[in-house]
């Protein structure tokens, strides 16, 4: 297996797994250089932001007209 299809590979399974992909994780994970990881998460990192990889915060997690839960006017008198 060449390099960058370890490097890719392991980014993948870090993706998978819900872990943050970094030059050094992939690293760590396929055992491959720094540069050729650095490489492959700014690959991955790119992809992901094309995606639009951050959703929308759902509309019930959002109170009222957009104010967020966690704020102190929506905890004190739950509208905004």
């Amino acid at each position: 297996m060449v390099a960058d299809e370890k490097a890719l590979a392991a980014a993948e399974i870090l993706a998978a797994a819900g872990e943050t992909v970094t030059a050094r994780a992939v690293r760590e994970r396929s055992g491959v250089r720094m540069a050729v990881a650095t490489e492959v998460a700014r690959t991955r990192d790119a992809a992901a932001a094309a995606q639009g990889a951050v959703p929308e915060v759902a509309a019930p997690v959002r109170g009222g007209t957009g104010c967020d839960l966690r704020c102190p006017r929506w905890a004190a008198v739950k509208s905004c």
